[in-house]
């Protein structure tokens, strides 16, 4: 896992100058939220329904 911080600023300041970084910055982000999301989704369901349950709480 990689890891970068940024000033809100800088980024800001940078996005404005050029709306494609803009783009390129958002749809890497949800990206990585999305692969999140599904991932935790995922754990959770490991939780929740073990596999081989004949039921789902």
């Amino acid at each position: 896992m990689r890891a970068h911080e940024f000033g809100a600023a800088t980024v800001r300041e940078m996005c404005a100058k050029d709306p494609r970084r803009t783009h390129e910055l958002c749809a890497h982000v949800s990206g990585v939220l999305a692969r999140r999301l599904r991932s935790a989704g995922v754990r959770l369901l490991d939780l929740r329904a073990p596999y081989g349950a004949d039921e789902v709480p």
